[in-house]
């Protein structure tokens, strides 16, 4: 009995589960197609699988331009809101259907100008599309001035040339206003005479005139000098000797113009130099020297040059047995071109060169080989530019200052030193030059630094990252240098290792230059370019 018990339940359990769906609920598919038109719509374009009886948001979002129109299920019209739901009873196929938005036309109606002159568009009707930009132009006859633009009666614009948005349709009008004969200015400037070094400076407004009384503006149509407003100025400079024709125009605001024609004569107002310096000697301020000879500057002897000097060198030398002190100042340099300035004592002696505040170019300075014997060297708030050769800094007798120059296009600085210090510090370099008669491949290099001397390069801008800037000399094993606390225009360690040259890259070299700590902006007190 107990058997057939047990046999019964399990019948009807068996029976109970047969009437119960295992596999779980039916599903059914749903194919989202590309939408007809420009338009997104969600679910995105796919096959998806849901339950009996579930709910699908349907969701179009139409493109710029463009505008919902309906939705189709299995080829029939189902809905035309853009966001609706769909029972999924069935496997169901759904398209989205967008249409382009037609543009509005408005109508553009230029009116007969108040006054005389024409507008652009011409008089009439003009068809433009919805939120098109229209230019509108008004020109004045002669003798009459445009006054404004009027946009459905209300006044627009002042400018002559200016645009219309069209977002509805509008109506334009200008306004021109007579004005009475303008009469065009007239100048004469007479011929002009200044030395050299000396700065020509005219009143304009002095040689010209205007009946009307209109403001004049002048403008430098060709020849040398500058205008500032009502000013003319022409800087001449030592070997600006010779004659200059200047051509200028003057114009009133009616646009009327006259030109005149001058002359300017630049006389000759230089001291010619050359030979040797026995005694102390000063050049005087915001005077012009040209070297027609080599300068020999004796070891009892001073050269001094003062503020504002100009140095022609014409490619001649200025050799230094005993001092050479340049000495401008912050707004009035000394102006050094085309020479070459050696130091020419023996190791017993000592030559001096200090030279600040002045403006170097294309110029040499101690230049390798027999020019750059022993002594010091100071540049101090100096601007160095197409300085090709590198300064050969041998054995100074003193300890030499580099600081605060600014080097554009540079060879660099070659020292050995045995009892003194060279101190390079808060210098901007860039630029450096890498072919020449005696080619570097650095901005600093040493190869000598014996007993306690040494070579000290900090506070610095080193504007260029894919070169050099400090270098021990393979095969001299007194090099040594200091590099700590230079900006290198880069914090990466990498790149900084590689602007050094050390036994880090040559086992060659004495020893490794330290570097840090270094700085991650430009020090205060050095200048920027």
């Amino acid at each position: 009995m107990k058997k057939l018990c047990s046999f019964l339940c399990l019948s009807l359990l068996l029976l109970a589960l047969v009437g119960c769906n295992i596999l779980g609920p039916t599903q059914y598919k749903l194919t989202m197609q590309q939408p007809v038109g420009q338009g997104t719509v969600v679910p995105e374009p796919g096959v998806y699988n849901f339950v009996n009886g579930a709910e699908v948001v349907l969701s179009a979002n139409a493109s710029t331009g463009w505008q919902f129109v309906k939705w189709e299920v299995n080829g029939l019209e189902y809905s035309a809101g853009a966001e609706t739901t769909l029972m999924m009873n069935e496997a169901k196929t759904v398209r989205a259907f967008f249409e382009e938005i037609p543009l509005e036309v408005y109508t553009l109606t230029m009116l007969e100008p108040e006054g005389s002159g024409t507008v652009l568009p011409g008089v009439g009707n003009h068809s433009y599309e919805e939120d098109t930009s229209v230019s509108i132009e008004a020109t004045p006859d002669q003798g009459w001035e445009f006054i404004r633009w009027e946009v459905d009666g209300i006044e627009y614009s002042t400018l002559p040339e200016t645009t219309l948005l069209m977002d509805q349709s509008k109506t334009v009008k200008a306004f021109f206003e007579e004005i009475n004969i303008n009469h065009s200015p007239t100048m004469s400037i007479p011929d002009q005479v200044v030395e050299e070094g000396n700065t020509l400076t005219l009143d304009l407004n002095e040689f010209a005139e205007d009946c009307d009384d209109d403001p004049l503006t002048f403008e430098l149509t060709s020849g040398v000098g500058t205008i500032a407003e009502s000013t003319y100025r022409f800087s001449t400079r030592c070997g600006d000797a010779g004659e200059y024709n200047v051509v200028i125009t003057v114009s009133d605001i009616n646009g009327s113009t006259d030109e005149d024609t001058f002359r300017i004569v630049v006389e000759e107002d230089r001291v010619l130099v050359g030979g040797i310096i026995w005694e102390d000697t000063t050049w005087e301020a915001d005077q012009c020297y040209c070297l027609s000879d080599n300068v020999q500057i004796h070891e009892d002897a001073t050269l001094t040059i003062e503020p504002g000097v100009t140095v022609v060198g014409n490619d001649m030398m200025m050799q230094v047995w005993g001092k050479l002190i340049v000495e401008g100042d912050e707004n009035n340099h000394v102006e050094i071109f085309s020479t070459t300035i050696t130091g020419e004592a023996s190791y017993d002696d000592e030559f001096c060169i200090s030279i600040s505040n002045a403006f170097l170019s294309r110029c040499e300075i101690l230049p390798p080989g027999n020019q750059s014997g022993h002594g010091s060297l100071k540049l101090l708030g100096c601007r160095i530019e197409d300085l090709d050769q590198y300064v050969y800094i041998w054995y100074p007798k003193s300890d030499c200052f580099i600081e605060g120059n600014t080097f554009v296009g540079f060879g660099g600085f070659s020292i050995g030193t045995d009892d003194a210090t060279v101190f390079i510090r808060n210098n901007f370099f860039s630029k450096p030059v890498k072919q020449f008669v005696f080619p570097s491949e650095f901005v600093v290099q040493n190869w000598a630094s014996y007993n306690d001397s040494n070579t000290v390069v900090e506070f610095n801008t080193f504007a260029d990252t894919d070169s050099v800037a400090l270098k021990l000399q393979p095969g001299y094993d007194a090099a040594a240098m200091i590099g700590t606390k230079n900006y290198w225009s880069t914090t990466d360690e990498e790149t900084i290792q590689s602007m050094i040259f050390d036994r880090t890259d040559d086992l060659e070299c004495a020893g490794i230059i330290p570097y840090e700590p270094f700085l991650v902006e430009p020090h205060p007190d050095t200048p920027t370019p």
